[in-house]
């Protein structure tokens, strides 16, 4: 099913400013916003999720990217085929930075299905 996995996600470009610019597209993905563009191609957002938000994101040297939430609710869970899409994009999302080979996201016991 194309539409659980990677295969079913579509690039969108947005313009960042801020000086940290990791941090700041985890925040737009999550804020789930579409442009009229983005809606002509028939793109439609997982995000937001309710209580769902970034914390921190922290690149170590030797490319593994750890990607912190907040899920006091656990949101971010529910059946395989949602789990597996929102962790698609999640790390489409990461892996679109230089120097990252690995995706690690924290807690651990987030998008559990």
């Amino acid at each position: 099913n194309v539409r659980c996995s990677s295969r079913g996600l579509v690039p969108v470009t947005r313009t960042l400013y801020g000086s940290d610019v990791i941090a700041d597209t985890f925040k737009i993905l999550l804020k789930g916003e579409m442009t009229a563009e983005d809606r002509k191609l028939g793109v439609k957002a997982n995000f937001p999720i309710t209580q769902f938000s970034f914390v921190s994101a922290e690149l170590d040297s030797k490319g593994v990217l750890t990607v912190t939430f907040s899920d006091p609710r656990h949101n971010s869970s529910g059946g395989a085929c949602r789990v597996n899409i929102l962790r698609a994009q999640l790390e489409a999302t990461a892996r679109q930075f230089d120097g990252v080979v690995q995706v690690r996201f924290m807690p651990q016991d987030i998008l559990q299905p």
